[in-house]
């Protein structure tokens, strides 16, 4: 069975924090996970991002970066229209909000896969929460 992991800011430390993603009305929470029990923290709800799953430590939220070309950054989101993790160009983040976009650009995204990751050699160079500059213009 595959472990799902997810991660957040944790409330009033700011601090990232992993475990299993719990919500009880409208509070979100991070059941950390320990060798004899779990510890619950609340987070902040925009933060939280799922782990992909690939042999890679890559969360949604990240920016990644191609090693064999550098101005290739893409952040990675949950694609609820093909059920996968996906690439967006870094200059199309922005526009991200806008529903009819997200629907179109995220229909035509590439998934990630290890096969893609490994072939264009990406990396994360951070995440959209932490390092909101590396989204900017270079």
């Amino acid at each position: 069975m595959r472990e799902i992991l997810f991660r957040g800011k944790k409330l009033g430390t700011n601090k990232w924090i992993y475990g299993d993603f719990k919500r009880e009305a409208n509070l979100c929470y991070i059941e950390e996970r320990y060798i004899e029990y779990y510890e619950k923290a609340m987070v902040i709800p925009e933060t939280v991002g799922q782990h992909t799953c690939l042999p890679f430590d890559i969360y949604e939220g990240d920016i990644i970066e191609s090693y064999l070309h550098p101005n290739a950054i893409y952040v990675v989101l949950w694609n609820e229209h093909q059920c996968c993790f996906s690439a967006i160009d870094k200059y199309e983040y922005d526009l991200y909000s806008d529903e009819l976009f997200k629907y179109n650009s995220l229909n035509n995204k590439r998934n990630i896969t290890p096969d893609w990751i490994l072939k264009f050699q990406f990396g994360v160079i951070g995440n959209i929460h932490d390092n909101p500059e590396l989204m900017k213009e270079k």
